[in-house]
């Protein structure tokens, strides 16, 4: 799904066709953010990692005010990948956002309230960052949302989990799941249902 939103920026970035007008997209370096050099991976747990112009970071990492500011404000592309916890929210508010360099992409396929909403209006409205959405604070977005208008965003109906491999995994533990439950050994239960 990221590769999926990013494409669809990058398309949006892509020079226009002769007579074809791109109103949503203004940021003025888009041919800059069409080959990033930086790519911030927000992710659960994952280990810290350089590879080359992409840039892994382990979850706990982020959280350290100094490395997390160099991070946002060298990053082409920030993904983020975290579960909503009282510890994440607003991972992304404001002061965050401010430091992220213009022109820089916010993918966001996790949960909406990891970012601060109005910061995040704010900062596409005003041409700083770019932002491709899978995830909101209301879903489905009511008509006359802002984010509906703003411009350098690329907009999807969560439905980042809608691919092929997803599919073939959610039904074959479907199937799994059911086998067990009639086998009188029910699996995968949420941790409140093991008490």
């Amino acid at each position: 799904m990221i590769a999926a939103l990013l494409s669809a920026v990058l398309a949006l970035a892509a020079p226009p066709a002769k007579g074809v007008l791109l109103e949503r997209l203004t940021w003025p370096d888009a041919e800059r953010v069409l080959t990033p050099s930086t790519v911030v991976v927000i992710p659960l747990g994952a280990a810290s990692k350089e590879h080359g112009p992409h840039l892994l970071l382990k979850n706990d990492a982020i959280l350290a005010e100094h490395l997390r500011d160099e991070l946002l404000a060298r990053a082409d592309v920030v993904s983020l990948h975290l579960v909503l916890s009282s510890r994440t929210r607003d991972i992304l508010g404001a002061a965050e956002i401010g430091r992220m360099k213009r022109g820089a992409i916010l993918v966001n396929t996790s949960r909406a309230p990891l970012v601060n909403e109005a910061a995040l209006i704010d900062a596409v409205r005003d041409g700083r960052i770019v932002a491709a959405l899978d995830v909101y604070e209301r879903e489905p977005l009511p008509a006359g949302h802002p984010l509906l208008t703003c411009p350098n965003t690329v907009l999807t109906p969560h439905l980042g989990y809608s691919v092929l491999e997803v599919y073939r995994v959610f039904y074959a533990q479907c199937v799994e799941n059911a086998l067990a439950f009639l086998a009188g050994a029910p699996m995968r239960l949420l941790p409140e249902q093991l008490s």
